[in-house]
């Protein structure tokens, strides 16, 4: 289902997918990044940024399910804090494409893992969560010739009815400010 994510915060959230671009095209590895709205300034809107890395920092024995669990607690907690308007994460992922993915199980116990296998996909994956829905995207990684590493645009789909740690990371609606 295509539906647009509201428009007030469609500037931040571009904001947030050309640093994430960045990251990739500087070289860097996305293990997961939380871009939390901080809707504390309606004249310059600002976001935090909450990479999964903090949890081993901060808890270096986690890991894990459970240092995801942290950090989702952790991401929950500043949206809360600063009565945001949108949590987007992000995460380099790797998926199989439409034609292999019914095979899902015999590629993993042949190869060990989705990454291992031949067929495999490197991508970003977003999650976008507002007060007014839940959008989604997954896009392949490419390499330009000069092995530079980025993605294509992004296409957000708004996606009803998802569940799981990665989501549920918004607070409450602020209130109206007088």
């Amino acid at each position: 289902m295509t539906h647009d994510l509201p428009g007030h915060l469609q500037p931040m959230v571009d904001r947030a997918i050309a640093a994430t671009r960045e990251l990739i095209e500087k070289g860097g590895e996305l293990p997961g990044v939380a871009f939390i709205d901080t809707n504390m300034a309606e004249d310059k809107p600002e976001f935090v940024v909450i990479p999964m890395e903090t949890v081993h920092r901060a808890m270096p024995g986690v890991s894990g399910g459970d240092s995801k669990d942290m950090w989702a607690k952790m991401v929950n907690m500043a949206s809360r804090a600063t009565e945001a308007r949108f949590v987007m994460t992000v995460s380099e992922v790797w998926y199989l494409a439409a034609e292999h993915a019914k095979d899902n199980d015999a590629i993993v116990k042949r190869y060990g893992s989705i990454a291992r296998a031949p067929m495999a996909i490197e991508g970003v994956h977003l999650i976008v969560e507002t007060h007014a829905g839940l959008w989604m995207a997954l896009v392949p990684i490419t390499k330009a010739p000069n092995g530079k590493r980025s993605f294509g645009e992004i296409k957000l789909t708004l996606t009803p009815g998802m569940s799981g740690r990665l989501v549920g990371l918004l607070g409450s609606a602020p209130k109206p400010k007088n």
